[in-house]
């Protein structure tokens, strides 16, 4: 019989280090964002399969990759296309907006989208920023079988997850969230600064368009 997860707050400081021993053990764990509920993983292989073996989805599903400053950006990313876009980064980030770039070709691939993209977002969230620290990023898809509703509070988890993983990190106070809103800046060139937008989600599309332009989503 697995054990029932262990839950604390991100603000006991004491237990920080566990959490980020439990992910450099690959292992993979469950925190509250400034979004909804999410799995957290360490970028290796391992772990984004736990990741997709616990949501029970497609294997070569993409996902979101989370860091703690732009300047982690150049660990990643194709940056031909970063001058287009850097006032709306820096308007948005940290925020619940994920955008869409092309990866650098020497990333791994189980860190791309099979088109050669990686999903990057900088979270609002004290407590994530602040384990981001010991990690160059960290895998995060919202903590819910693929198809069903994702969890904006602890106990809106289901239950399998708490006898699935090792650790819960929440909230002090539950966050009424909605998923971040994704955007494609990867076919961004020279001439055409045309961004789709994926999904929306918590970061309004209109404040997008107020700041960029009209996006398109076809």
């Amino acid at each position: 019989m697995n054990k029932k997860a262990d839950v604390i707050f991100w603000d006991d400081r004491k237990k920080q280090p566990l959490v980020v021993a439990l992910l450099k053990q690959d292992e993979v764990v469950i925190g509250g964002t400034d979004t909804v509920y999410g799995f957290l993983g360490q970028l290796t292989q391992k772990a984004k399969e736990t990741i997709l073996n616990e949501k029970l989805t497609s294997p070569k599903k993409p996902l979101i990759v989370l860091v703690n400053s732009v300047k982690k950006l150049e660990k990643f990313v194709d940056l031909s296309a970063y001058s287009s876009i850097k006032n709306l980064i820096a308007s948005c980030w940290p925020g619940p907006l994920t955008i869409i770039f092309k990866a650098r070709s020497e990333v791994s691939s189980f860190l791309k989208a099979e088109n050669g993209t990686i999903a990057i977002r900088i979270p609002s969230h004290q407590g994530l920023l602040t384990l981001l620290e010991s990690f160059d990023g960290l895998f995060s898809t919202s903590a819910n079988i693929s198809g069903n509703s994702t969890s904006e509070t602890f106990e809106q988890l289901d239950n399998v997850f708490l006898n699935s993983v090792p650790l819960v990190v929440r909230n002090r106070q539950d966050i009424q969230g909605l998923a971040s809103t994704i955007i494609d800046c990867s076919i961004i060139t020279n001439g055409d600064k045309k961004i789709k937008l994926i999904r929306s989600g918590a970061f309004p599309v209109e404040e997008l368009e107020r700041m960029y332009g009209e996006l398109f989503s076809k």
